[in-house]
C-alpha cells in the first residue's frame, strides 16, 4: 500500500523543531512563522553535557529539551507524545495516525537517516510522517533540513526512533498535534512563555548543567576538554556547528530568537518598549564570537585556545543572565 496525507505541506526551516511545529500547525489551520514557534515554545536554552558514549565524548545544546510540548502549552493545544516499547511497535502506531489523515511528529537520530550519509549521532532530530509505501519498505518524512520530502528505508527510521545516544534517548515517541478548542491568544501566550523561558534559563533544575549556571560550569571546564575527551578537537569542531550550524539559524538559537521577539512585539508591546530583540541579537552575535573561537581551535590542533573561549564563555554568561533578568521583569 502506498500513501501520502493530502494537503500536508512540507516547508524546509532552520531548525527542525519549529520548522515541523510550524508545517503541523498550517495543516489544522494555524498559521504561525518558525520564529513564532520557536520563540511561544521557550526555545531558546542551554545544557552541557559529558561522558558520552560516543564522539565528542562532550557537548552543549542551545535549546530546551521540550520546545514542542511547550509551545503547545503555551497556545492551549494539547501535545499527547507518548512512547512505544521497541521499533516495531512505535512504527506500526505511527503508521496508523498517518493513515487515518494525522500526519505525526517524531524523533530521531540522524545518524540513521540514510539520506544525511553520517555517522555522527545527533539525537531529538524531529520530523513529520507524513506517508509511506509498503511495496518499497519507504516511509515518507518532512524534514527542515531538506528542500523536498524524503524517502528513507522504515528500517532506518525504526533505528533512528530507537536509539538511545544521550542526551536525548528517543524512545519510538509520536505525537499528533492537533487542537481541541480555542488557542490561548498570542498576547497571552507570549509573555506566559516569556516567563517560562527566563525561569528555565535563571533557575534551572538543582543539579543540572542547564542555564546560565551551566554557561558557567561549561566555561569553567572546557579548557579540560583535552582530558576528558580524546576527540577534543571533533568537540570543538562539534561545538561550533551546534552554535553556527546545526539547524540554529545562527548565534546558537539567539538569532531565531530575536526575530521571535521582533515579530512577537507587535502582539505584546512591552517588548518593544525594552528593545527585547536587538539586545537578543547581541547575544547571539557573542555566540558566534565563541564558535569562531572553537572553529578556530579545530582547524588549528591548538588546544591553548580553549582557554580564550573560556573567557568568552564566562562574558556570555553574564550577558544571558542580563538579558533574561530583564526579560523576566516584563512579565
Amino acid at each position: 500500500m502506498r500513501y501520502a496525507i493530502p494537503g500536508y505541506v512540507h516547508r524546509p526551516g532552520m531548525h527542525c523543531g519549529s520548522s515541523a511545529m510550524r508545517n503541523l500547525l498550517a495543516f489544522r489551520g494555524v498559521v504561525l512563522s518558525e520564529p513564532m514557534c520557536f520563540g511561544i515554545g521557550s526555545g531558546a536554552g542551554f545544557l552541557y553535557v559529558t561522558g558520552l558514549p560516543v564522539p565528542p565524548g562532550v557537548a552543549f545544546h542551545g535549546r530546551i529539551l521540550e520546545m514542542e510540548r511547550e509551545l503547545c502549552g503555551a497556545l492551549a493545544i494539547p501535545f499527547p507524545e507518548r512512547p512505544e516499547e521497541g521499533g516495531d511497535a512505535g512504527w506500526e502506531r505511527a503508521r496508523e495516525a498517518v493513515l487515518s489523515g494525522n500526519p505525526v511528529l517524531v524523533s530521531t537520530d540522524l545518524a540513521y537517516l540514510d539520506y544525511f550519509g553520517t555517522g555522527t549521532h545527533f539525537s531529538g532530530h524531529r520530523i513529520v510522517l507524513f506517508g509511506f509505501d509498503d511495496e518499497a519498505g519507504d516511509a515518507l518524512v518532512s524534514d527542515s533540513e531538506r528542500e523536498e520530502p524524503q524517502r528513507v528505508p522504515v528500517a532506518s527510521l525504526k533505528a533512528a526512533r530507537s536509539s538511545t545516544v544521550p542526551p536525548y534517548p528517543m524512545e519510538n515517541r509520536w505525537c499528533v498535534v492537533r487542537p481541541e478548542g480555542p488557542l490561548r491568544p498570542l498576547a497571552e501566550a507570549i509573555p506566559r512563555a516569556l516567563g517560562k523561558n527566563a525561569r528555565e534559563m535563571l533557575s534551572p533544575p538543582g543539579g543540572s548543567a542547564a542555564g546560565v549556571s551551566g554557561i558557567r560550569r561549561t566555561a569553567g571546564e572546557i579548557a579540560r576538554w583535552p582530558g576528558m575527551t580524546k576527540e577534543w578537537s571533533f568537540a570543538a569542531r562539534f561545538g561550533y556547528q551546534i552554535i553556527e550550524k546545526r539547524g540554529t539559524g545562527g548565534g546558537f538559537f539567539r538569532r531565531l530568537y530575536a526575530r521571535y521577539l521582533e515579530e512577537a512585539s507587535s502582539h505584546y508591546p512591552p517588548l518593544a518598549a525594552a528593545g527585547l530583540a536587538a539586545k537578543m541579537g547581541a547575544v547571539a552575535d557573542g555566540w558566534t564570537e565563541i564558535a569562531a573561537g572553537l572553529r578556530a581551535i579545530s582547524e588549528s590542533g591548538d588546544a591553548g585556545g580553549f582557554l580564550r573561549v573560556s573567557e568568552l564563555l564566562l562574558r556570555q554568561a553574564d550577558r544571558e543572565e542580563a538579558f533574561w533578568r530583564e526579560a523576566a521583569s516584563l512579565v
